[in-house]
């Protein structure tokens, strides 16, 4: 359903020699589609370019699928290994975070059982210096 405000446009798009009009609300989308089809005119001419303007349309437009679908999933491909890598990279920071923390929480534990010790220490030395009271008989 149509929100209210928007109205119907249309953009005309021209590939492999036929006009297309695309119609939509948002024109934003429409921009895209514009996009898109220059990107397959320019596809389209380096096509011809290699294989000779006297290629038969159905074929140029099968050569530019099978282009652009080639592209598409290198794209992927590249895209799916980057995850992985940054997937990777994250597992090793977060192994890594987590073994600083132990070593740091090993030293914090160390640190409080000197602590603990100088202070029983000075217990143990104050006890022992304190004076004797004196019995009077």
């Amino acid at each position: 359903m149509a929100e209210t405000g928007k109205q119907f446009q249309a953009v005309s798009v021209q590939v492999l020699g036929e006009e297309i009009r695309i119609g939509g609300e948002d024109p934003a989308e429409l921009q895209r589609v514009a996009e898109v089809a220059e990107y397959v005119r320019r596809k389209e001419r380096e096509l011809l370019a290699r294989h000779g303007s006297r290629v038969p349309k159905n074929k140029v437009a099968v050569l530019l699928a099978m282009e652009i679908a080639n592209e598409l999933l290198s794209m992927q491909k590249l895209v799916k290994t980057q995850q992985e890598q940054i997937t990777e990279t994250a597992r090793q920071v977060a192994e890594n975070t987590s073994q600083r923390f132990d070593r740091m929480n090993h030293t914090l534990e160390q640190l409080k059982e000197v602590a603990n010790l100088d202070s029983r220490t000075e217990s143990v030395v104050s006890e022992r210096h304190r004076p004797v009271p004196l019995v009077r008989k």
